[in-house]
């Protein structure tokens, strides 16, 4: 089955959905993401702990160097959560992941709050994200007190369908305005100052960059030529200019990997070519626009409800092109989200997350799974991409385990 574009579905969703601000901002290709107030709602408080638990004894992940990047795997961690608190009930459940193997979890900052309500209106990117970073730095000193490497991916959007989006939410684009350009390039080099020397942290440039914003008439719009490969060298050499050994991550468009051909590669031994997977969309967001299709489309399928059969041959048709990328210009590639929703059937969510794992072992790429919870009640977990309590948590561990030593 052809791959579905992500942009196409979303744009499906957002006219089932109206204006409502539903699905997170990868989310799964947006989707599952649960509401800052639902959120709010499934979180616990009055845990007898004035600071984060320790790690739970067992065998402990390999330190954290600033001399060579392991092999990561790892999760997307949720994004509607109070790490400010020290009794928010993620804290109870986030020594797990360590425990389990995995290394790394994917952060997102932004310029807008878990409500989309923005920080800092009419201030640069830099002081923005300042702030958005302060209701992360708990939970990311944590992880890299516990080898626990931290993707720090700067997201313009946070909720979908897009409500506010940077720059535009001060009337400019990212993609026709130098001084938006400017913005981006001065706060990583602020970021690349503020953690300059420390190891365990990895810098991804740009969630799914897309040419959207609110009220777009065309979900189907494509960047302008070129424009990644205008934007990604001056960040990265501002970076650089601050802290050469830092780890950067860049992608395509909407990270897609059937458009990684379009992005020129960049000779630099410390990158990361970033794509994201949620391939057929129909399976992976199947209930998401509309509830009354979830649990109702099978993987894998020899026929059926589709022209063609839907098998890991499918996938891997899917993956070529990033992996042509990687034969042909010798890069690393990390799958910096991918998943399937717990709307689909658990066999088949089950059955599509280890034929994809079983890729991207075999083809020694990195992989963050969208997503790690941490906190929400359960009864929130019905309708979203938690991986933990749910049939894909005895998979993930296994492939998490890889990260641990062995005796």
């Amino acid at each position: 089955m052809p791959s579905i574009r992500r942009r196409k579905f979303l744009k499906s969703v957002s006219a089932a959905l109206g204006a409502a601000p539903l699905l997170g901002a990868c989310g799964g290709g947006g989707g599952g993401g649960e509401p800052a107030s639902n959120a709010r709602e499934c979180t616990v408080t009055g845990v007898p702990s004035s600071k984060p638990p320790l790690l739970p004894s067992g065998p402990a992940l390999p330190a954290i160097s600033n001399t060579a990047l392991p092999r990561l795997r790892g999760a997307h961690l949720n994004e509607y959560a109070d790490w400010t608190d020290p009794h928010y009930s993620g804290w109870i459940q986030l020594p797990q992941l360590p425990a389990w193997g995995a290394n790394v979890l994917r952060v997102f900052l932004c310029p807008f709050d878990q409500t989309g309500a923005p920080y800092l209106p009419g201030s640069p990117l830099k002081d923005r994200l300042a702030a958005s970073l302060a209701s992360r730095q708990p939970v990311i000193e944590w992880c890299l007190s516990n080898n626990v490497h931290v993707m720090l991916c700067f997201s313009s959007f946070l909720i979908w369908p897009v409500s506010r989006n940077w720059p535009e939410d001060d009337g400019r684009s990212l993609w026709r305005d130098a001084s938006a350009q400017s913005e981006l390039i001065a706060a990583w080099a602020a970021l690349a100052e503020r953690f300059k020397g420390r190891p365990g942290l990895i810098f991804e440039i740009l969630n799914e960059p897309q040419p959207h914003y609110p009220g777009s008439p065309n979900g189907d719009e494509r960047l302008p030529a070129g424009a990644l490969n205008k934007l990604y060298p001056p960040v990265i050499e501002a970076i650089r200019a601050v802290d050469p050994e830092r780890w950067v991550a860049i992608g395509p468009e909407w990270n897609f990997a059937d458009y990684i051909d379009e992005l020129a590669p960049i000779a630099d031994p410390r990158l990361l070519y970033a794509v994201h997977f949620y391939t057929p969309s129909s399976v992976t967001h199947q209930g998401i626009a509309d509830p009354s299709t979830a649990g109702t489309v099978h993987y894998p399928t020899s026929g059926g409800q589709f022209e063609t059969a839907l098998n890991k041959a499918t996938l891997e048709a899917a993956l070529k092109p990033a992996l042509d990328y990687q034969a042909a210009h010798g890069v690393r590639i990390a799958v910096t989200e991918f998943g399937c929703s717990k709307t689909a059937p658990a066999e088949t969510r089950l059955a599509w997350t280890t034929d994809v794992y079983s890729l991207f072992e075999a083809w020694g790429w990195d992989s963050v799974i969208f997503r790690y919870e941490a906190g929400m009640w359960p009864a929130c977990f019905r309708q979203s991409w938690a991986l933990e309590n749910s049939e894909i948590e005895g998979l993930c561990r296994s492939i998490f385990a890889r990260n641990l030593p062995t005796a």
